[in-house]
């Protein structure tokens, strides 16, 4: 089954809520994030999901390497999921990106550099470097 996502995020919020007034979910912020990376990639962006249902929100394919980014809208450092891992286990990225709400950090994943951007600071992060 496809990921859906949609442009107008005003429409998302009263499709979701059946109401005016903006709320802070974790499928907008998705959404969101996926709006500003679709902008910031410019190419096709793809979900990671296996057939025991573990899944990578987005997974960008820069021609040498692959990028996963998953969306954990927490204010706190959230956890490798799963489906990171699984991901992580096959693929071997030396980079992988956390959208978080408030946590902002860089750390090592065994041969990875795993970073926690905040959702108000993904237009500062480099998708190709």
């Amino acid at each position: 089954m496809p990921k859906v996502y949609i442009n107008d995020l005003g429409l998302k919020n009263i499709i979701e809520t059946q109401s005016f007034i903006l709320r802070e979910t974790g499928s907008m912020v998705e959404n969101y994030v996926y709006n500003e990376l679709k902008i910031k990639a410019r190419r096709q962006l793809n979900f990671w999901r296996t057939q025991s249902k573990a899944e990578v929100d987005f997974v960008i394919d820069n021609g040498s390497s692959v990028i996963p980014i998953e969306v954990k809208y927490t204010e706190r450092k959230p956890d490798i999921t799963g489906g990171l891992l699984s991901f992580y286990k096959k693929y071997q990225p030396q980079r992988i990106i956390i959208i978080t709400k408030d946590y902002f950090a860089t750390e090592r994943f065994e041969n990875a550099t795993i970073e926690y951007v905040p959702v108000y600071a993904l237009n500062r992060i480099s998708i190709f470097k």
